[in-house]
């Protein structure tokens, strides 16, 4: 998960959104992001970067782009005079006009009066802008700089500075700070005006709900005993082999069901199906009988079947039953087949008629 950040009324604040609260308002809890734990990391990243060694750096920088603003003012002087020098052609041409022919006169005269208005704010644009660069070097900008050693730390660290207050100076120094959120790990990009930029991580502070998380692999253990064992079972070899829930406690029927529920496991009976078992009513319906007569019979050992869990028996598959079973299900099939081939028969015999 990403959240840019942007300066908005010297403040950061981040896009699309009004402030970290509202963020994590609106995104479900695994995307919440611990604004807390972030500001102090932001925080110890400016005090220990605003210092008296990496502001003189940031001055020495500095001086070598103020030497540099010279040939800048060169290819502004150069925009003046080129359309300086168009504007006295555009006299010229005006002065060796023809009186006469007012038409033409007059085209040149307003090319004339452009070229002087193109002239005068060329001057003014290049006024303005060499002015704006050369401020940011005077020497009372330059002292303000290096008073931020002494003065962005005592500042940040006061006790009666509030949170607002910090974070207008963070709207000044910073220009924008993007946060990457990756499990139990939040990155940082921050960028200082001026182009500077440093990366932070900042890790996450655990959830009371994960510490009670079972182990995954006690997650693993039960899965693999739940593919030959019911839930009880499956409880008891975890408690035997000393292995408890998130939360420490033992392991029982209703602590193996919401454990199956809450990782996606299959139950004992769903290995089971799967595995080509059959119900007692699946096992009646094949046999002719009923329910309950399927039930005696099991009992009785005429029928095989394997618990599934604390009140369901599966039945294995017809064919792996007694022969007296197959046979009597292989009746029971060839009575159900007369049975629809003579009430097809019926229903032919109406419609002819």
């Amino acid at each position: 998960m990403t959240v840019r950040y942007h300066r908005r009324r010297g403040q950061l604040v981040p896009d699309d959104v009004c402030c970290v609260r509202t963020l994590q308002h609106r995104d479900p809890p695994c995307q919440s992001l611990p604004g807390g734990e972030v500001d102090k990391a932001i925080g110890r990243v400016l005090v220990t970067t605003i210092t008296p060694l990496t502001l003189e750096l940031t001055l020495a920088v500095q001086a070598e782009l103020e030497t540099r603003l010279d040939e800048v003012d060169r290819l502004r002087r150069q925009q003046i005079e080129r359309v300086e020098h168009e504007a006295d052609q555009a006299r010229r041409r005006y002065l060796h006009v023809d009186p006469t022919n007012r038409l033409v006169a007059a085209s040149l005269e307003a090319d004339w009066n452009d070229r002087l208005r193109a002239v005068a704010e060329t001057r003014d644009r290049v006024e303005h802008q060499r002015a704006a660069d050369r401020a940011a070097f005077d020497e009372r900008a330059q002292q303000r700089i290096r008073d931020l050693a002494a003065d962005v730390p005592a500042v940040w660290d006061a006790p009666a500075t509030t949170p607002r207050e910090r974070k207008r100076i963070l709207g000044l120094l910073l220009e924008d700070v993007t946060w990457l959120r990756q499990d139990d790990e939040i990155t940082l990009s921050i960028r200082f005006r001026g182009g500077a930029t440093t990366t932070l991580r900042v890790p996450v502070r655990i959830g009371a709900w994960h510490g009670r998380k079972t182990h995954p692999a006690v997650v693993a253990r039960a899965a693999t005993l739940l593919a030959s064992h019911t839930d009880a079972d499956v409880a008891a070899l975890l408690n035997a082999d000393g292995l408890t829930t998130g939360a420490e406690a033992p392991f029982d029927v209703a602590a193996m069901q919401w454990l199956r529920h809450r990782y996606g496991l299959s139950s004992r009976r769903e290995h089971l199906l799967a595995a080509g078992t059959l119900t007692a009513a699946d096992t009646a319906a094949r046999l002719g009988i009923t329910v309950n007569q399927v039930r005696h019979w099991r009992a009785d050992g005429q029928l095989t079947a394997t618990r599934c869990n604390h009140k369901e028996w599966l039945y294995d598959p017809i064919a792996q039953q007694s022969l007296w079973i197959q046979e009597r299900a292989a009746c029971e099939d060839r009575r159900l087949a007369t049975q629809r081939e003579g009430r097809t028969v019926t229903s032919a015999a109406r419609g002819a008629v």
